[in-house]
Formats: structure tokens, sequence, C-alpha cells
């Protein structure tokens, strides 16, 4: 199992307790930058947060602490972006 993978499995026990969820998880993916300058990522993983503790709770939790390793080796470029989802 690939390190990211296995980062990815090892924090979803923590999810409930902080309020999240996995939305979608995305490979091989083409992106369009208004810059140009970026590279495709490999992966694009979606998270959806309730008004919880977000990715600083996620962070504090002992699966992730436990899991810090694998995503250190697997990812070289880390991006977070933040939607906020209208509901209507």
């Amino acid at each position: 199992m690939p390190d990211y993978q296995r980062y990815l499995d090892g924090i979803e026990a923590d999810f409930d307790t902080i309020g999240a969820r996995y939305v979608a998880q995305m490979n091989g993916v083409k992106l369009q930058s208004l810059t140009g300058s970026a590279d495709d990522p490999s992966q694009i993983t979606i998270v959806e947060w309730s008004s919880g503790p977000n990715i600083e709770g996620l962070q504090k939790t002992e699966s992730y602490q436990s899991h810090v390793g694998d995503f250190q080796k697997a990812v070289s470029r880390f991006d977070l972006y933040a939607f906020d989802m209208m509901k209507g």
C-alpha cells in the first residue's frame, strides 16, 4: 500500500471524532492553472469538515501522530484549500 493511502486510511478512524468525512479522492488529475506554473497533483482528496476542530484538531489526534511519517514520505507538496458549501 502506498504511504499516502496508508496515511489516509490511518487517520479516517478519527474523522467521526473531529467532525470530518471524505467526499472524494481523485487520482491522475490534470489541472488548468491561470499561471500555468503548477504541476499536476498525483491525487486530490476532498474532505468535508463540520464546525468542529478541523485540520488543527486532526493534527492533534493519536492516529495522525502515528501516521504523519507516512504523510511526510509520500507528499512533496501539500496545498490546503477551504471551500464554503452554500446550502439552499
